[in-house]
C-alpha cells in the first residue's frame, strides 16, 4: 500500500466503514474580512486578509457545517474571522443548527440579539486610550456605545477578551472596574505572544518582566471571583 492511489482508497475505506470520530466542539473561520487592523493581531502580520477572495458561499458552508456536525456529534462551536459579525445573516442562521454557539468579534458591529445559546467574547485591550493605540481611533466608545444600546431584554452572554501586554498592565483594574458598570458578563485575559524574532513594546523582554502582570489577574481574580473568567490553574 505504498502507492498514493493505495493509500487514499484506504482512508476512503476507513472513513466510510469506521464509526467517526466524536467531537464536543469546533470552530469555524467564516470570513477573513476585517474591518479594523489591530497592531498586534497576528492575522496582518503576513499581509492584508481583505485582499484574498476565497470566501466561501452561505448555502454552501452551512450545508458542508450541518453535515459535519451530525458526523461528529458536535455541540458547540466557535464563530471565527477576520470579522464574524461581518456576516451577521449567515451567523443568524448558523447559531440554529448548535447548543452552543461562541462568536469572536472587535465588538464595533453592532449586536443582535441571536438567544440564549450564544456567547459573544469581544476584544478589548485596556482603558480608552491604550485600546485605541492599538485598535484604532474611536473603537473603545464605539464598543461601549454598541453595549450600552443594548435593550434590556437582551438575551446573549456578553464577554470582554483583554490582551495583556507590556503597555496596558498596570491599568488592567482600573479597566475591569469600567467594565463592571456595563453589560459585560465577565472578563477574561490572554497575553501577547510575539511572534519569532519580534521585539516591539507590546512584548516583554523575558519572564521576570511579565511577572506583574500575573499578580494583577491573580489579585482581580480574587477581588471578583465570579467576574474574571480565566481558571485558578490558567493563571
Amino acid at each position: 500500500m505504498n502507492h498514493p492511489k493505495d493509500r487514499d482508497q484506504w482512508w476512503k475505506h476507513r472513513l466510510e466503514t469506521e464509526p467517526p470520530l466524536q467531537y464536543p466542539a469546533a470552530m469555524v473561520n467564516i470570513t477573513n474580512f476585517c474591518n479594523l487592523s489591530c497592531k498586534h493581531c497576528f492575522v496582518f502580520q503576513n499581509g492584508n486578509p481583505n485582499e484574498k477572495e476565497d470566501q466561501k458561499q452561505e448555502t454552501a458552508l452551512l450545508h458542508q457545517l450541518e453535515k459535519i456536525r451530525d458526523r461528529h456529534g458536535i455541540y458547540g462551536i466557535v464563530w471565527m474571522g477576520g470579522e464574524p459579525m461581518i456576516r451577521w445573516k449567515l451567523l443568524e442562521k448558523g447559531v440554529k443548527f448548535f447548543h452552543k454557539n461562541v462568536i469572536t468579534t472587535n465588538g464595533t458591529i453592532p449586536f443582535k440579539d441571536f438567544g440564549k445559546n450564544v456567547q459573544y467574547v469581544i476584544s478589548l485591550d485596556g482603558p480608552e486610550d491604550i485600546n485605541d493605540e492599538v485598535r484604532g481611533k474611536g473603537v473603545y466608545q464605539k464598543v461601549i456605545q454598541n453595549i450600552a444600546s443594548l435593550p434590556q431584554d437582551f438575551s446573549c452572554v456578553l464577554q470582554v477578551q483583554c490582551v495583556a501586554h507590556k503597555k496596558n498592565m498596570h491599568r488592567l483594574e482600573e479597566f475591569v472596574d469600567t467594565l463592571r458598570s456595563t453589560r459585560i458578563n465577565g472578563v477574561s485575559f490572554s497575553f501577547y505572544s510575539p511572534a519569532l524574532n519580534e521585539h516591539n513594546e507590546y512584548a516583554w523582554n523575558n519572564i521576570e518582566e511579565r511577572e506583574p502582570v500575573l499578580d494583577t489577574i491573580i489579585h482581580l481574580k480574587k477581588k471578583y471571583p465570579g467576574y474574571i473568567w480565566n481558571s485558578n490553574r490558567a493563571i
